[in-house]
């Protein structure tokens, strides 16, 4: 029997965030907005979260690392287990 041990563990720059997934995509209207592509994981800190207007979110995207509003009715709550890093 062959056992593989790994080491899983959340990125410490989204430690305190809510982990959402992308439904659906979004094309940006506005500067201050970001482009949304379905399954992507959105990380929204509650502190950034209090300069949104209501049914807007303000998050960072995982796949590229920026950071904007997006409709909160393009997203879910997602497991933060869904965004763990493998360790080598």
């Amino acid at each position: 029997c062959d056992w593989l041990a790994l080491l899983l563990s959340r990125d410490i720059r989204f430690a305190n965030h809510e982990t959402l997934q992308v439904m659906y995509p979004y094309v940006p209207q506005n500067d201050d907005e970001l482009e949304l592509l379905q399954g992507d994981f959105i990380f929204m800190s509650p502190v950034e979260q209090s300069t949104a207007s209501e049914g807007w979110v303000y998050g960072t995207s995982l796949s590229t690392g920026l950071s904007g509003l997006l409709p909160e009715n393009y997203v879910n709550r997602a497991d933060e287990s869904d965004t763990w890093v493998v360790h080598g």
